[in-house]
């Protein structure tokens, strides 16, 4: 190699090894239409669905609590093929409902529910968690129901506190951006 291109590639290298210093992050930007909302632990999925019912904003997805079964452990594979038949359940070919056993064997579901302003997926919701005999999990150990909301762009900071008037949303923020 020559000089040159040993002393191109010293400089490329040490280019690349600096950074800004990631404690400097800011919260400069955040995703217009994008509100995220987190409920209050207590608060069941039936509530939730008439909380973001009595809007006209869309849901993007309602990250669920955790949900107990109270069929045999060895119904685990017969509740994914169950649960993952769900197309509200699904983003493409990838299912988005978490099935295991706990430490207690009991089978635990965690799902992330897609397209639920669709009154027919809330009562299908509500149908699956008769029909597997699942138990929300309302402690106040854990955290509640997660909705990520569109709003009107540019209606973000109103719908913020709109959201935050009712008693049982623990907090509504803009999903921001990162940046370093």
């Amino acid at each position: 190699m020559k000089i040159k291109e040993i002393a191109f590639l010293v400089i490329i290298v040490v280019l690349s090894g600096c950074r800004k210093d990631s404690s400097n992050s800011t919260l400069s930007e955040y995703a217009p239409s994008s509100v995220l909302v987190t409920l209050m632990p207590s608060y069941s999925i039936v509530n939730t669905f008439v909380f973001i019912n009595s809007f006209d904003n869309d849901v993007e997805v309602i990250s669920s609590k955790e949900y107990l079964s109270g069929l045999p452990a060895d119904s685990l594979d017969y509740i994914k093929k169950y649960l993952c038949s769900r197309s509200y359940l699904n983003e493409g070919d990838e299912c988005y409902c978490n099935c295991c056993l706990n430490e207690q064997n009991k089978i635990s579901i965690a799902p992330r529910l897609f397209t639920m302003n669709d009154t027919v997926n809330q009562y299908d919701w509500t149908s699956c968690i008769e029909d597997l005999l699942l138990t929300e999990q309302l402690d106040t150990g854990s955290h509640g129901y997660f909705i990520h909301f569109h709003v009107p762009v540019g209606e973000e900071e109103k719908w913020i506190d709109q959201f935050k008037q009712y008693e049982f949303v623990e907090s509504a923020t803009l999903n921001y951006l990162f940046h370093n």
